[in-house]
């Protein structure tokens, strides 16, 4: 039975069809539950799994022990997906490592969310998470796990995913309705420039202040 999600808490999902919001409902739970492989019930195809992926991860970055690899298994018939392996980071590779790292994250992030509750109005609150991201974060490429919130507020290390991330979810703990954003910087357009391996694809975050 598909959850109820908030399209102003959760607009990925808002953007998806019926069928589509079942597929997210189901990987949602089994992922959030720490199953990593499981059986798709809903017709679809890989294209749409991809679409569905997609949505969940830039919904919830809770699921912070999350990789962005997959595979699946699907039906000769009629190409619908039949088995799903969401691959998980190599700290949540059993059930008590993964229940260990929810312990750090959450021992981590609590006291920046307490510390944002503090104030009174919404700008203050974002404006101290974003300032202690800021302030107590390095960019650094060869961090792992640097396209989940785990590696800023966790190892105070990562790029603009954990960046972006990581702002994404306190800000939603902390009351605020932020989501996350990806897209190419301006002037880069997707292409290589001056040999340079960055092609311009970036993450930031989109904040609903008053």
């Amino acid at each position: 039975q598909r959850q109820l999600f908030d399209g102003n808490v959760n607009p990925y999902f808002a953007m998806l069809n019926e069928i589509e919001k079942d597929a997210y409902s189901q990987i949602y739970e089994q992922v959030y539950d720490g199953n990593s492989t499981f059986d798709i019930t809903v017709k679809i195809n890989e294209s749409t799994l991809s679409r569905v992926l997609d949505a969940v991860k830039n919904d919830h970055p809770e699921l912070f022990w999350v990789d962005n690899t997959f595979s699946y298994t699907y039906s000769t018939d009629d190409g619908s997906i039949c088995e799903l392996t969401v691959d998980f980071y190599d700290f949540a590779d059993t059930e008590e490592e993964l229940a260990e790292a929810k312990n750090t994250f959450n021992t981590a992030a609590q006291p920046i969310i307490s510390a944002a509750l503090m104030y009174p109005t919404i700008v203050d609150r974002e404006l101290y998470i974003h300032d202690y991201i800021c302030e107590n974060t390095d960019y650094d490429e060869s961090v792992p796990y640097n396209q989940s919130a785990y590696s800023a507020i966790v190892l105070h290390k990562s790029v603009c995913a954990g960046y972006a991330k990581s702002v994404q979810y306190l800000l939603q703990k902390a009351g605020v309705t932020c989501y996350y954003v990806t897209g190419m910087t301006e002037g880069m357009g997707g292409q290589v420039m001056n040999g340079s391996e960055d092609d311009g694809r970036h993450s930031w975050n989109m904040v609903l202040i008053d």
